[in-house]
């Protein structure tokens, strides 16, 4: 789960803008341009699980990440669609 903690005081930008939503406060942005690749959590996992089934994984790292960058603009779109009267 995506929370701030002591050790980390930032929650992701969907999160956090999913949460403004859903209690009816406004989101304040400086830029709609910043960029970010979200995924979702299935997806890790399934990305983890096909990993430990591998008996010798070709590398050491593996970074899984969904590959398409979404602007700010974009995901305050997506969620004031999904949650109507957001902005």
């Amino acid at each position: 789960m995506d929370r701030a903690t002591p050790a980390r005081r930032i929650v992701c930008l969907p999160n956090r803008l999913l949460h403004l939503a859903l209690a009816g406060e406004e989101a304040r942005v400086n830029s709609l341009e910043p960029v970010g690749d979200y995924i979702k959590v299935g997806d890790v996992a399934r990305a983890l699980a096909v990993l430990l089934r591998v008996p010798k994984p070709a590398h050491d790292p593996y970074n899984v990440a969904y590959g398409e960058s979404t602007t700010t603009g974009a995901l305050l779109d997506i969620v004031g669609a999904t949650v109507p009267g957001f902005h």
